[in-house]
């Protein structure tokens, strides 16, 4: 056993008090840092380690290994799915905590350029770490080497309900102002044009025909090419029509009246305040 192990890097003692710092995302949806981390790098949205990637779309990772650690849910009534899916993620990544610590130390995963955790915020406001850096390895084995402990509810459950992680209340909302700017950068960046909507995914999957990787490439996509691409949305209507936002495909997706494709993004969906601020962004014309 030990010349087994000794292929792997050491997670180091646990620190139980900073498996538990909490970081936030943009909606005040609170993570513990290492699950955040995780989660942006390896198994949130419609790739690589997610439960809702499939084929190609996982870069070759093997089917069934997952990593969503997304909370179950952070609203009542209790979603047992949710808290299935994310007790069923973390046992995975605990019975895999050295392969994903031996990824990252040789910086084989996550794969360069494709993740980053900076939608996620600290409590002094300072941005979360990738799991491309130092720290952000740091932390996510820390986390590890503490049984990956994670917050899966932000409001407490009635009695008999599943338990699987903590429950920590929502943080604060940052606010989305309806901006095409403001939109790009807290929103279809970090949700749509890291992980699903860049230069690098696969041109066989119907998500590589709408980039949304640099704000000149979204405000291209979005105003100017204007059709859906791909096999799924292809003929269903503009994304954007300005003044009109209920025949606006990319709010008719975002809102859930559309059901071509899936739904998006893949994971947990945008907040309200993040499909209102876009509805309004389209409302008001749509400005660049």
């Amino acid at each position: 056993m030990a010349l087994l192990m000794s292929c792997y890097p050491e997670l180091g003692p646990c620190d139980p008090v900073a498996a538990r710092s909490v970081a936030h995302d943009g909606d005040g949806t609170p993570f513990y840092e290492g699950q955040a981390i995780l989660n942006s790098s390896c198994g949130r949205g419609s790739l690589c380690h997610s439960e809702d990637a499939r084929g190609a779309a996982r870069f070759g990772a093997p089917g069934g290994l997952d990593f969503c650690v997304d909370l179950a849910t952070t609203e009542d009534p209790v979603d047992e799915d949710g808290a299935a899916r994310l007790a069923r993620n973390q046992r995975r990544v605990l019975d895999n905590s050295f392969r994903i610590a031996r990824s990252l130390e040789r910086g084989t995963m996550p794969p360069e350029g494709h993740w980053e955790s900076g939608i996620y915020a600290r409590g002094d406001g300072s941005a979360l770490p990738s799991a491309e850096s130092d720290e952000g390895r740091d932390i996510l084995f820390n986390w590890l080497a503490c049984g990956a402990p994670v917050v899966e509810r932000t409001t407490f459950p009635p009695a008999g309900a599943p338990e699987v992680g903590d429950v920590v209340p929502m943080g604060a909302a940052a606010g989305v102002e309806p901006t095409f700017a403001t939109i790009f950068e807290r929103v279809l960046y970090p949700r749509c044009g890291i992980s699903c909507h860049g230069p690098n995914v696969p041109a066989q999957l119907a998500l590589a025909h709408l980039d949304l990787s640099t704000p000149e490439r979204a405000s291209d996509a979005l105003l100017r090419d204007n059709a859906a691409g791909g096999d799924s949305c292809a003929g269903e209507g503009p994304l954007v029509v300005p003044g009109r936002p209920d025949e606006s495909l990319l709010v008719q997706k975002l809102e859930g009246t559309q059901d071509c494709g899936g739904s998006m993004p893949g994971g947990s969906l945008l907040s309200v305040q993040s499909r209102d601020a876009i509805r309004a962004w389209v409302m008001s014309g749509a400005s660049e």
